[in-house]
Parts: structure tokens; C-alpha cells; sequence
């Protein structure tokens, strides 16, 4: 990938982690993850270089991502995550879990994503949320994809952009695709804000808070 173009989706990734809900969790500076995290452990996104590198080795987003089947599983580890990304916010979550915040870049078509992830996990160490803010050009592959692997389905009667699945007859799992309001960054990359939030469905913590709010607004 070029210098020019990697700058111009690390733009996007800054836009995309300035979206209204990085501000509804805030970062604690200790933590009992960050003893698992080691030197790993920062503040977020605040080192970067101009081309996106990250002290002129690691990349800020990552290493490069095999695609979007990568991130959203559930069988990703916190060592995993410590060995791809060079600064990790820790968040923390209701129901006692803890999350492992990063900068993500899928790539630089249309339909790759950029924004924050996070994967948040219980004491013993396994994924119970995944969350994504951001942005994206096209949302076909990963409606497709979320349909494909979590059952997630357009909510009749609300228009296009909302897709939910249910557990024991309650929200699970929530995807909701919006137009960017402008003005955002002028590329094909960035036109649609993503707002992404699946659940393990025995973990008994449910659906989020916020999340729950956003349906809410929307039903």
C-alpha cells in the first residue's frame, strides 16, 4: 500500500475513532488486563507517524488483516491482539468484563473498514463482546458476512441499515449502517458509518447499554 493512500485511510481512521461513541467509554489508566497486556499497554492512537507507522516499525491499524472474517470471531485471544497492534486501550464494561481497544484498517477498497475495535473479555480470558465504530464505502460484505455468521437480519418496518439477532426472544446482536453526515473525509472509503455490536449468546450480559439506547431511538 502507498504512503498516499495509507494517509489518506489513516484520515479516515482518525475520523472514524472521533465518532460519537468513543466518548462513551472512558480509558482507565490501571487495570487487571494490563498485567496480561504487558509494555502493550497505552493510551491509544496518540504515536503514530505520518504514514501511518507506528515508531517506524509497527503500523498503527495492525498488522495487515486477512480480511473482515479475521476480526469479528469469537475465539480471538488477548495474546493475539497484543501480537498485532503496538498500543491497546484497555476499557472497561458492565458485567465485569474488560476490553482490548485498537485502530483497525482493513485495507483500501470500498468495502473495507476502518475504525476502532474492541474485543472485550471475561476473567478468564475468552471473547463475550466485539465492538466496531467506524467507517466504510461499501457494506455489502460485511451484511453479508454478519448475516452468513451471526443470523443477523434487516429489522422490518425501519428502513434499510438496521440488522439485529435475537437470543431467548431478546436483542443479541446489532449492525446499523447509516449515511456519514458531511462533513467527512471526501473519499469513496468513508461514505457509511458503522456501528457494530455482537454478543456471546451464553454469556447471560446481553445486549450494551448504548446499544440498546440506539434501538431504542430507532424503533
Amino acid at each position: 500500500m502507498s504512503i498516499g493512500r495509507r494517509t489518506m485511510i489513516t484520515g479516515g481512521l482518525a475520523a472514524a475513532i472521533g465518532l460519537p461513541y468513543a466518548t462513551h467509554h472512558g480509558l482507565i489508566p490501571e487495570n487487571p488486563l494490563a498485567g496480561l497486556l504487558g509494555d502493550k499497554v497505552g493510551t491509544g492512537f496518540e504515536a503514530s507517524n505520518f504514514d501511518g507507522t507506528f515508531n517506524g516499525t509497527r503500523r498503527l491499524e495492525g498488522k495487515d488483516i486477512d480480511g473482515i472474517e479475521a476480526i469479528f470471531r469469537f475465539d480471538i485471544t488477548p495474546e493475539w491482539v497484543r501480537s498485532r497492534w503496538s498500543r491497546i486501550s484497555i476499557v472497561p464494561a458492565a458485567g465485569k468484563l474488560q476490553g482490548m481497544r485498537v485502530p483497525v484498517v482493513t485495507g483500501t477498497r470500498p468495502d473495507d473498514l476502518a475504525g476502532s475495535l474492541t474485543y472485550y473479555f471475561n476473567q478468564k480470558h475468552q471473547v463475550r463482546r466485539i465492538d466496531f465504530q467506524g467507517i466504510t464505502g461499501d457494506d455489502a460484505p460485511l451484511v453479508a458476512l454478519m448475516a452468513r455468521r451471526f443470523h443477523l437480519r434487516p429489522v422490518p418496518n425501519v428502513g434499510n441499515g438496521i440488522y439485529i439477532s435475537s437470543w431467548n426472544g431478546a436483542p443479541l446482536n446489532a449492525l446499523r449502517v447509516v449515511q456519514a453526515a458531511p462533513p467527512e473525509i471526501e473519499s469513496q472509503n468513508s461514505q457509511l458509518q458503522v456501528a457494530l455490536e455482537l454478543n456471546w449468546p451464553a454469556a447471560h450480559q446481553g445486549m450494551s447499554s448504548f446499544f440498546q439506547r440506539q434501538l431504542a431511538l430507532i424503533r
